[in-house]
C-alpha cells in the first residue's frame, strides 16, 4: 500500500532492497540526482525481462494494448483494454501472432487473464514479495504506447503520487495507485515494476483530461443522427456516422492522445486477490 514519505533521521534509507550495493546506489542517487537514478534503473532494466511484456490486438475492434506473462502461463492485462473482445492475437518480437482467449476478467479491479493457444517463449515477470510504495518512489513500466509500432516494448518511468479507494459496490472497495508520469495511451495492461524489476501493480488507465460534463457531451454527440458519413476502418469494414458521431470521434481521439501525465494503476494486492479468486497461485 502507498505510504506518505516522511522526513527521517540520517542513516535511515527508505529504499527497500535486498542488496547492500543497491542500497549504496540509491543513497548515491540522492546525492547525484537523475544521473544516478538513471544508472540504477538502466542497470536493472535487463533483469526486468521485457520479453515477458507483449502487445495484443483485438480483431473485432483493432484496439491494441499491453499484457505481461505470469508464471501460470497466463497473460495479465486489464478488463478495460479488452472491451468487448473475447479472443485476441498476441504479437511477439520473434514469433508470429498467437491466438489467446479471455479466461477471467473483473471490471471492478480492472484486471483480466488471457490464455494463449500455445506456450509462449517469453520469461514471466515475478511479483514483488513485499511491495512498500512510498509516495515519491520511482517506478517503471514496459509497454506499447499508441502509434508505436516497434516489436519490443518501450521503457517508461514515473513515480508514486498517492492512492485512492473507490467504492465499486455496496460491499466492496478497490484501491488504485496514482502514478505520475506513466499515462501514455496504450500502456494499459503494462506491468508497474519497482527498482528490482518485480511487479508491484498493473497500469489500468489515466485520469481523464475531460470534465464529467464534457464526457456526457461526448456520449450525447454519439447519439446524434442529423446526417451520415461513411467511415472505412482499418479492417475494411465501413460504418455510417452522423455529424454528431464524427465530432464525437474526433474528440474521442483527442482525449485518447492527450498527454496527461497522471496515470492510475491497480496495486499488487488486488492482482494477487484476482489470481487467487481464479485458482492461480500468485
Amino acid at each position: 500500500m502507498v505510504r506518505d514519505a516522511r522526513p527521517r533521521p540520517a542513516g535511515r534509507d527508505q529504499a527497500a532492497t535486498g542488496s547492500t550495493d543497491l542500497i549504496a546506489a540509491v543513497r548515491l542517487a540522492g546525492r547525484l540526482g537523475l544521473l544516478a537514478v538513471a544508472w540504477c534503473g538502466g542497470a536493472r532494466a535487463q533483469d526486468a525481462g521485457p520479453e515477458g511484456v507483449v502487445r495484443f490486438v483485438c480483431p473485432a475492434t483493432q484496439i491494441k494494448a499491453t499484457a505481461f506473462a505470469h508464471r501460470s502461463g497466463r497473460l495479465v492485462t486489464t478488463d478495460s483494454a479488452l472491451g468487448i473482445c473475447q479472443n485476441v492475437f498476441v504479437t511477439l518480437e520473434t514469433d508470429g501472432p498467437v491466438r489467446a482467449r479471455v479466461v477471467a476478467r473483473d471490471p471492478y479491479s480492472d484486471l483480466a487473464l488471457l490464455l494463449p493457444a500455445q506456450p509462449l517463449s517469453v520469461r514471466p515477470l515475478a511479483l514483488a514479495a513485499r511491495p512498500d510504495l512510498v509516495a515519491g518512489t520511482t517506478v517503471r513500466s514496459w509497454g506499447f504506447p499508441v502509434a508505436y509500432s516497434g516489436a519490443a516494448p518501450l521503457l517508461n518511468r514515473g513515480y508514486i503520487s498517492g492512492s485512492e479507494s473507490l467504492a465499486v459496490t455496496k460491499d466492496r472497495e478497490v484501491t488504485k495507485v496514482i502514478v505520475g508520469g506513466l499515462a501514455l495511451p496504450g500502456l494499459t495492461g503494462s506491468p508497474l515494476v519497482d527498482a528490482s524489476g518485480a511487479v508491484v501493480g498493473v497500469i489500468s488507465g489515466r485520469l481523464s483530461p475531460l470534465s464529467d460534463g464534457a464526457r456526457s457531451a461526448l456520449l450525447a454527440l454519439k447519439r446524434d443522427a442529423s446526417m451520415t458519413f461513411v467511415l472505412e476502418r482499418p479492417d475494411g469494414l465501413k460504418e455510417t456516422l452522423s455529424v454528431g458521431q464524427i465530432v464525437a470521434l474526433v474528440l474521442d481521439e483527442m482525449q485518447l492522445r492527450a498527454q496527461v501525465l497522471i496515470g492510475v494503476a491497480t496495486p499488487l494486492d488486488e492482482l494477487e486477490r484476482f489470481l487467487k479468486n481464479n485458482g492461480i497461485d500468485p
